[in-house]
Parts: C-alpha cells; sequence; structure tokens
C-alpha cells in the first residue's frame, strides 16, 4: 500500500509536467494570448487563440486582458520586438511580484507567439518587483524561479 502512494505521489505530478511541458512545446507556434495562473506560474497556457495575428493584435489584446499597465510597440528587428510598457511604475512597485510576474510571462509568452519573434525587449523603470530587459520564453520563466528544461 505504501508503495502505490508513493508511486502515486510522485508520479501524478510528473506526468501534470510532462503534460504541461508538452502542451506549451506543441502549442508554441501557435499566435494568441498565453497567460499564466496564480496556482502554476511555471506553466503558462493559451487561453485565447489568434491565428494569424500580428503584434499589434497581440498587443491590443493583452491591452483589454491587462487594464493597467498596457504596451506600446518600439520597433522590431532581428526576430526581436521592444516595447514600452506605459505605467511601469504600477508593474514594478504596486502589483507585487506575482503580478508582475504574470503580466510579464504573459506578454512574453503571447508576443512571441507571432511568427518571426523569439524575445522581447520590455524598457520601463526598474522596481521591487520587475526590471526591465530582453526576454524570450525560457529566460523570462527562469527569472521568476521556474525549474527550466536545457
Amino acid at each position: 500500500m505504501k508503495i502505490i502512494l508513493l508511486a502515486v505521489a510522485f508520479i501524478i505530478p510528473l506526468m501534470r509536467n510532462t503534460a504541461c511541458a508538452e502542451n506549451i512545446k506543441a502549442r508554441q507556434t501557435e499566435t494568441g494570448i498565453w497567460e499564466a495562473d496564480f496556482a502554476d506560474l511555471c506553466v503558462p497556457k493559451m487561453t485565447q487563440p489568434m491565428p494569424g495575428a500580428t503584434l499589434s493584435h497581440i498587443i491590443k489584446a493583452l491591452s483589454r486582458r491587462f487594464t493597467r499597465p498596457s504596451l506600446q510597440l518600439r520597433q522590431v528587428s532581428n526576430h526581436s520586438v521592444e516595447v514600452d510598457i506605459i505605467d511601469g511604475d504600477y508593474l514594478a512597485e504596486q502589483m507585487g511580484s506575482t503580478g508582475a510576474a504574470l503580466f510579464l510571462i504573459a506578454a512574453t509568452f503571447s508576443l512571441t507567439s507571432v511568427k518571426g519573434i523569439h524575445a522581447v525587449r520590455f524598457f520601463f523603470e526598474e522596481g521591487s518587483h520587475a526590471r526591465p530587459g530582453i526576454f524570450n520564453r525560457r529566460s523570462i520563466l527562469l527569472d521568476f524561479g521556474c525549474k527550466v528544461k536545457p
């Protein structure tokens, strides 16, 4: 009985993490809005498929999802997009660490879902809960303490 319980305790979380990793991998080429949640910050999920959406479409959709802060497109170059975070002080100082993580993960995953975009450079003043920089899907998760396979 102990062996079964022990196996269940280890196998179910492993299966869940494997399934989530496979979900991200299988859907990583789909354009749309991606979000993490408080319960599982390290496993973003596609919440709004937007086939063929442009960066402008994604930014507008994120602005509807997050009324504060918002994103403004600066430029696109060499497979990366540069965005200003409007009301960056709210992100960096008032949303808390988890709120800032949820926003930056959603923005990074959503913007990099657009074909040809592999990284996002965020511009805003660094604060207690968030820092500007260049992020891709792997680095944004690592930045917030998630364990990510190499």
